[in-house]
């Protein structure tokens, strides 16, 4: 089985490696700015009826878009990850 991973892990990283390698080659616009925006949070410790995570994780997300908007070049957020901890 770990032979198995291992031989998925290698063949998903060619395949990202040569995807970035063609993605960079292709012509663009001069003034093209890549930007990939995402929000990592862990120890979250969400759990019910706990409005102070709640809060917490807005204001995280409200940071967040305020960033984005503030770029001059790309206003989104593309993902959010979050790990909970605890169960």
């Amino acid at each position: 089985m770990k032979t198995v991973k291992k031989a998925v892990s290698v063949l998903l990283a060619a395949v990202l490696t040569l995807g970035c390698v063609l993605f960079a080659s292709a012509e663009g616009p001069d003034d093209f700015v890549p930007v990939l925006r995402f929000v990592a949070a862990s120890d979250t410790h969400i759990r019910e009826n706990e409005v102070s995570n709640v809060e917490r994780i807005h204001k995280m997300m409200e940071l967040a878009y305020g960033v984005s908007e503030a770029d001059p070049y790309y206003h989104a957020v593309d993902a959010l990850l979050m790990v909970k901890s605890g169960v």
